[in-house]
């Protein structure tokens, strides 16, 4: 049986097909930088959402207590420590993946220095500090957020 050669062959050679493979790669590279940047930012927005959250729900919680006998609302507090009646846990969403804040404030009166004072007498100024508990992301965005009590006329 004799084997005849084509003149002309069809198909791609083992180095045309290399080339072709690292030109797609090389192109492909920056669409995985961009997703993976994209994962990330997408990551850090839903921890301040996340955070933004957790403050909102305290400040509405500490407007609801009672501006005279609450103990919460009363003058005092710290952003940078856990005290009793000034700090607690947020978790949002369940189970043990769910993402932790920690939720410190801060009461002030109209006698404290600007830009905590609060306008009048007989109002407070309350200062929420949200930080994340768990920061996989290296994130770990503080967010700060602060409304004015004013004692409900009876």
């Amino acid at each position: 049986m004799a084997y005849r050669r084509a003149e002309k062959q069809r198909g791609f050679t083992l180095i045309e097909t290399m080339v072709a493979s690292i030109v797609l790669m090389v192109g492909l590279l920056p669409v995985v930088a961009v997703l993976i940047s994209a994962m990330k930012a997408n990551t850090f927005s839903q921890q301040i959402d996340n955070a933004t959250t957790a403050g909102l729900d305290k400040l509405e919680n500490l407007r609801r207590l009672d501006f005279d006998t609450a103990a919460s609302v009363q003058v005092g507090g710290s952003l940078e420590t856990d005290l009793p009646n000034y700090s607690d846990q947020y978790a949002a969403g369940t189970g043990p993946a769910a993402p932790g804040y920690r939720r410190r404030w801060q009461v002030f009166d109209s006698t404290a220095d600007p830009p905590n004072q609060a306008p009048t007498a007989g109002s407070r100024m309350v200062v929420v500090s949200v930080v994340p508990l768990n920061t996989m992301s290296g994130a770990g965005k503080i967010v700060q957020m602060r409304t004015i009590l004013v004692k409900k006329d009876d």
